[in-house]
Formats: structure tokens, sequence, C-alpha cells
């Protein structure tokens, strides 16, 4: 007999058969739920999770919206003070009550400057301002010097483009000889022109501390002897506004800035080595420590590189005396004809010049 068997047909004192069936059933009762859920527990359980992955999208979208606000908060404040904000908006007006009407008279002398040189069939080509900008990029320090005036590129091909204009108007029917334009060149290498355009002097690039006494000037050295960084030295001791820069100055040029005149200075300048520091010294009555920190030699560009901008300066040394006072005449009446309106009320009055109103 088998075991199942043993089971159901048990004597009274074992297990009935009746309750064999009822333990049998109750095990399908238990099992039933969990193979084939009810209609109502699905329905739960979709809402739950429903549920969780809305609140999921709606943290998502929160987190956007944040992160939004604060790009948002960021690109329109400008600075703050202690928590207060100084916004886009404010800095602007400040800098229109500042120069607004300066700077739009500007923008709209430009525009008239190239529509006259179109009219007189002198307005530059785009392929001559490309290669002038192609010459001026190529200095060296020109990146620097675009992020200094915080120009673009485009900012600086308008510059020439106007520039190259006004120089054709006044230079209309003036013919330049490559003797002429050789003369300019040289005159514009020599070191004693300071604005000499195709020279440029040794320069050096230093960092200092100025004090007015001594022993402040030493106090400043033992920090600086116990490896604090220079801006930290120049900002604690320094008396000159370069502190607040790390103690850089502009770059020296020889021979053209203010250290010429200095006793011993500028030849102490330019005596360092790159790394090289000198100090304390005393000179013009105060005490300096000084860092080098780049040196540059002395440049002098090319003539075959510059020669079309030769050309044009020796154009103009001869087009100003026997043009300019007719050109400037022309150019007044070429303005009163033209139809200018600023349409912000403020600025009514702002574009109205002698030309104008005649």
């Amino acid at each position: 007999m088998s075991v199942v068997d043993q089971t159901t047909s048990a004597p009274s004192g074992g297990i009935s058969e009746r309750e064999g069936i009822r333990k049998r059933a109750a095990q399908r009762r238990v099992a039933t739920p969990l193979a084939a859920p009810p209609k109502a527990a699905l329905r739960h359980r979709n809402w739950r999770r429903g549920l969780q992955t809305t609140a999921a999208m709606t943290a998502c979208f929160g987190a956007g919206v944040f992160f939004t606000r604060q790009h948002y908060k960021a690109v329109e404040t400008v600075a703050s003070v202690n928590g207060t904000e100084i916004t886009k908006g404010e800095f602007y007006r400040r800098l229109e009550m500042a120069a607004g009407v300066e700077v739009l008279r500007g923008m709209a002398g430009e525009q008239l400057t190239l529509e006259y040189a179109r009219k007189k069939g002198v307005m530059p080509t785009e392929a001559e301002v490309q290669a002038r900008f192609d010459q001026e990029s190529a200095k060296p320090d020109f990146d620097q010097a675009l992020a200094q005036r915080r120009q673009t590129p485009e900012d600086f091909k308008q510059a020439l483009r106007v520039s190259m204009a006004q120089a054709k108007a006044l230079g209309k029917g003036i013919a330049v000889s490559d003797a002429e334009a050789r003369k300019f060149y040289e005159a514009n290498i020599s070191r004693a022109n300071p604005l000499a355009r195709y020279y440029t002097p040794e320069q050096v690039e230093i960092a200092v501390v100025v004090t007015q006494t001594e022993a402040r000037s030493n106090k400043a050295l033992a920090d600086l002897r116990q490896d604090l960084p220079f801006s930290t030295v120049a900002k604690n001791y320094s008396q000159d506004a370069s502190k607040d820069n790390g103690g850089v100055l502009p770059p020296v040029l020889r021979g053209r800035t203010a250290s010429r005149k200095i006793p011993g200075l500028e030849q102490a300048l330019f005596g360092m080595k790159i790394g090289e520091q000198i100090g304390p010294r005393k000179f013009a009555g105060v005490w300096w420590i000084i860092r080098c920190l780049d040196k540059k030699p002395e440049v002098t560009q090319p003539f075959e590189k510059v020669r079309e901008e030769c050309r044009t300066g020796a154009m103009l040394m001869k087009g100003i005396p026997a043009n300019a006072k007719s050109v400037e005449t022309d150019f007044q009446k070429f303005q009163r004809e033209a139809n200018i309106q600023a349409f912000w009320p403020q600025y009514h009055d702002a574009l109205r010049t002698d030309a104008t109103q005649e």
C-alpha cells in the first residue's frame, strides 16, 4: 500500500480522509492568488506603479526647473555684494546713463562713413578688410589685446572697415610711389620714434611690492621667504594700485614708459632674468621688491608684411593736406541729407548734430 493509501484509509485514531481533503483545499487556496492575482489586485498594483512613475517624473521636472532657474539667474545677475544682486538690467541701465549718447553717436557715425564711402566708390572690399585683419591678427598678443578691449574679431573687423573707408575717402586721387611707402616705413621703425608702428622695443613683465619704508619692505621679503604667494604679499604690504592685481604691472617697454625717468630703474628691470627677484631697493623715494615674470625681445616687422599699410599711411600724409577740407564739407552735406532717426525717446536729440540742424 502506498503512503497516500495509508493516509486516506487510516483508522479513526489517525488523519481522517475529510481532514486530508480540507488540507489540500486550503493549500490550493493559498497557491491560487500567487498564480493568478484577482483583477482588483492588478488594478491596485498598476495604480501604485503609475503613482511612482508620476512622482519620479515630477522630481525630474522639478530638478530641471531648478537648474534652469539657477542658470537664468546666473545669466541675469552680473555680480552680488554680500548677497545683494546687481542684475543685468540695472548694469546696462548704468552703462547707458554713462555712455549711451556717445556710443549711439559713434555707431551712427560709423554707418554714415561706410555709406559715404560706398557713394563715392571708395568702399574697401571684404577681401581687403580680411587681408588687413589677417595681418593684424598675426601680431603678438593680438588675442590678449582683443580681450582687454572686450572686442570680438568681428568688432575689430568693423573698426578696420571704417578706418579703411575713411583713409580711402581722404586719399582718393592721390598716387603713392614705392619710395614714399618705404620712407613711411623707415620713419615707423625708428627707435627714436615713440609712436613707431612697426617697431616694438624690448619689454619686461614684472610684479612689484612697493612700500614707503625699508622696514615694511623687509617684512614683505620675510613673508616671501616663507613661501607666501607673491600676490598675497603684494596685497598685504604694497601701496601701489597693482596690489589688487597681485602686484602685476602692465608690460614695461624699454624707453617708452615712466620707468625710463626713474634713475636706475629701467636698467635694473631689463637686467633681470625671468624668475629672478630683486629688492628691497630704493627707487624714486620708495622701496621696491621686483619679480621678473617674463621678457620679450624687440621686434621689427619686415617691410613686405606691412607694405600695403605703409602705402596707405603715405597716401594719408599726402591726402589729408590736399583733400581733408573738401571731404569734410562733402561729408557734412551727405550727413544733412541722411535720414537719421532715434526711436527711443531718451535719444531723440542724441543724433542731432550741427549738420542735421541746418
